[in-house]
């Protein structure tokens, strides 16, 4: 919330205060691989706001607001704190099969190279959508 209303003091050096506007973007924000280059692309803040959330290999979408008496409010620290168990407990019990568990590492890869396999790979079907579901999030936890 400190973000989203520009509530959040301004980051100093001595005296002089630092530009803010790039606050905005720390969340909701990815970087896209190109082949020439790659892109930043900024999400606007929705009602479907959530983290993506990793572990062991597995993939979950945390909400970060749910509907209280018809209105939506922001989860509470304890409440995302027992929904970060669930997934650990569950991912724990059910890791990702070896092939699955890599895929993160492709972001590490040589970007152009990277950039090939995502527009081969992930223009369609399950792929693409799984990665929309991460690229989309608030941002990445990795557990």
């Amino acid at each position: 919330d400190l973000v989203d209303y520009e509530k959040l003091p301004p980051v100093r050096h001595g005296a002089v205060p630092w530009c803010m506007k790039q606050y905005e973007r720390l969340f909701d924000t990815t970087r896209v691989p190109g082949k020439d280059g790659d892109k930043i692309e900024h999400f606007e803040v929705d009602l479907e706001r959530y983290i993506a959330v990793s572990r062991r290999g597995v993939w979950y979408k945390l909400p970060l607001l749910v509907s209280d008496g018809g209105k939506m409010r922001s989860l509470q620290l304890p409440e995302i704190e027992k929904q970060l168990e669930r997934i650990i407990k569950d991912a724990d019990a059910n890791p990702a099969p070896e092939t699955e568990n890599a895929i993160a590492s492709l972001t590490g890869c040589k970007r152009n190279w990277w950039a090939e396999v995502r527009e081969k790979e992930f223009d369609r079907g399950l792929n693409r959508d799984s990665l929309q579901l991460v690229e989309r999030a608030a941002f990445h936890l990795h557990l």
